[in-house]
């Protein structure tokens, strides 16, 4: 099998991965011309997209996405640790994240790589005509906020060296 590689590519930003997250095309072209973008590749396939935009001096990561035949394999957390390294290394200190309130494996995955819960954005799936859809038996529709200090000591970044995450 092939090694995962990360890029900094728009170009390679695959639209129908990031609909399969969020099917509003017009929200998946504003966030892809306003962020920074990177992908996951396996032989040259994009197997992974992450879309980052930046306000205020805080990190928001707007997408986190891997394609369905390759989700479980770990390319998420490894496109999630790459792009946390990318800000680490360009000064960045806050990275938010978000996850619906029924994904408990994306909720466990952010907090095992530093990520602290921040706040709760109340029936976030149920505005702008989206549709709650049930995720474990759970209705999800709340947004669970997470933020990850990448410059704090004691957490999973001491010193900056983020090779530790995940531990």
């Amino acid at each position: 099998m092939s090694e995962l590689t990360f890029e900094m590519n728009k170009d390679k930003v695959s639209i129908d991965l990031l609909m399969s997250a969020d099917p509003s095309l017009p929200k998946a072209m504003r966030t892809l011309n306003a962020s920074m973008p990177f992908v996951g590749l396996v032989g040259g396939e994009v197997v992974g997209v992450c879309l980052v935009e930046q306000r205020d001096g805080i990190y928001d990561i707007a997408y986190l996405v891997v394609g369905g035949m390759h989700q479980g394999k770990g390319y998420g957390k490894a496109l999630l640790r790459y792009v946390l390294e990318n800000i680490h290394a360009q000064g960045g200190q806050y990275v938010e994240i978000g996850c619906g309130n029924a994904e408990i494996q994306l909720i466990t995955l952010y907090q095992k790589l530093g990520f602290r819960f921040l706040t709760v954005w109340l029936d976030y799936y149920l505005t702008d005509n989206r549709v709650a859809t049930v995720v474990n038996s759970i209705f999800n529709r709340d947004m669970i906020r997470f933020r990850i200090d990448l410059k704090e000591k004691g957490s999973s970044t001491v010193g900056g060296n983020l090779s530790g995450l995940g531990r």
